[in-house]
């Protein structure tokens, strides 16, 4: 079983090369039959590299508030939970005591 492990792993890795690879050249051949100039084709692949970067930010940010939210209100629910946990044992307590 272990050996099996090894082997997945090397193809997934193998597998993540031949990608790389294939990007690197899919990139590399469209540069080169690209319809604009290098300049040109550089200013657009930075615009839209910069662009990207701040649809990332922004989601990155929004994701972030919405953990934090979450969070929050898991924090709030487990209070209650316990609150309520110590209520219902008290009256427990007190019913028992009173018998």
């Amino acid at each position: 079983m272990y050996n099996d492990m090894e082997s997945n792993r090397g193809g997934n890795s193998g597998l993540f090369i031949g990608m790389l690879v294939g990007a690197a050249v899919g990139a590399a051949i469209g540069l080169a039959f690209a319809p604009y100039p290098g300049v040109e084709t550089r200013r657009r692949l930075s615009e839209s590299g910069q662009r990207i970067k701040k649809t990332a930010a922004k989601n990155y940010e929004r994701a972030s508030s919405n953990v934090s939210q979450l969070l929050d209100r898991g924090r709030e629910a487990v209070s209650r939970g316990q609150e309520a946990y110590e209520r219902a044992r008290s009256e427990a307590s007190e019913t028992l005591g009173a018998s």
